[in-house]
């Protein structure tokens, strides 16, 4: 095993306020980027082969909190111009060097720990990111501190409450690391 593993729950208190990812200059990913983006199909979140209009949205979204995204869809003629805008950037980027930034960008905003699996797991209807939200709002009824909050720090605050009520599906951290390591 390397020596160099890191927790994802080091990890998400580590990833830096910016990232540079092929001359954009972006934030970690947020509880709120990750329903946006999720929400428009981005394959980059959802799985998939991403195509430049996938790097196109998360470079648009990754780019705003929800308040500055809700402000940009308002208005119809705006977010066509900014649309437009980032679209012209991307296309005018190195496809290689901007596949490797956003890959790298997304491994990292979106690593988090994981859960044993039970079998007997059931499909939620509701979006996880609103479990993470209605979990850590608990005096902020529209929970936006915790929609631009961090990805991996939300999820971090998530599980660590989960387990303090009794969820024994978290892996430990050695656990954890045997299971980044295993061969996929």
């Amino acid at each position: 095993m390397p020596d160099d593993w890191i927790s994802p729950w080091w990890q998400s208190v580590c990833l830096p306020d910016k990232w540079d990812v092929a001359g954009f200059i972006l934030p970690p990913l947020t509880v709120w980027h990750t329903f946006a983006l999720e929400n428009n199909g981005n394959k980059y979140v959802c799985g998939g082969i991403p195509t430049i209009e996938d790097a196109t949205s998360l470079v648009l979204i990754a780019r705003l909190d929800m308040a500055q995204y809700k402000k940009l869809i308002s208005d119809q003629v705006v977010f066509e111009k900014q649309l437009a805008r980032v679209s012209r950037a991307v296309s005018k980027c190195d496809t290689k060097i901007l596949i490797r930034g956003i890959n790298e960008y997304i491994e990292a905003c979106l690593r988090v720990s994981t859960r044993w699996s039970k079998g007997d797991e059931k499909p939620c209807a509701v979006p996880y990111q609103f479990h993470i939200v209605a979990r850590l709002a608990s005096n902020d009824p529209t929970g936006a501190d915790i929609w631009n909050m961090q990805y991996t720090y939300a999820m971090c605050l998530y599980n660590a409450h989960a387990e303090q009520n009794g969820d024994t599906s978290l892996l430990s951290i050695k656990a954890q690391k045997v299971d980044d390591e295993w061969p996929q």
